[in-house]
């Protein structure tokens, strides 16, 4: 098809050349001639068009690659972050727990001086601190046994 066009505008031409006088001739070459220029204009456009395309396709894909790494360490970050929250609200039960304990153990030295100044006998004074103090350290020691 191409090949049969480009014998028929050679003919154009040489009919053109040959009368040199018939304008309708010499407008059809003109026309012929800036349709074929705005042809390879238009070609060359293309031709950038597509360049451009593949280049905006290449950066399309290495974001979407970015976007995939930040994604992943977006994800292990919240996992992180879930992981110390979770070891936030263990710690602060333990602390919770502690505190209680030793609010216990201080209403304990209270009843316990309470108590030592209530008695009159030595012996008695001595049990009560005795059983104070047993109480007390077998209580921090299952303490400590907790946190660690």
């Amino acid at each position: 098809m191409t090949d049969k066009i480009e014998l028929q505008v050679e003919q154009l031409y040489r009919l053109a050349k040959e009368n040199p006088d018939d304008t309708n001739l010499q407008a059809a070459v003109q026309i012929v001639k800036t349709l074929r220029r705005s042809r390879g204009s238009l070609q060359g456009w293309n031709d950038r068009y597509r360049v451009n395309i593949d280049s905006l396709n290449d950066q399309i894909k290495i974001q979407e690659s970015e976007i995939e790494s930040l994604q992943s360490d977006l994800d292990n970050i919240n996992k992180e972050v879930n992981h110390l929250i979770e070891q936030k609200r263990l710690a602060t039960i333990k602390l919770d727990k502690t505190t209680a304990e030793l609010r216990n153990i201080q209403r304990e030295a209270e009843l316990a001086g309470l108590r030592v100044k209530e008695s009159h006998s030595w012996y008695g004074k001595f049990m009560i601190i005795w059983n104070f103090m047993h109480s007390v350290f077998s209580d921090i020691a299952i303490l400590f046994d907790s946190c660690w």
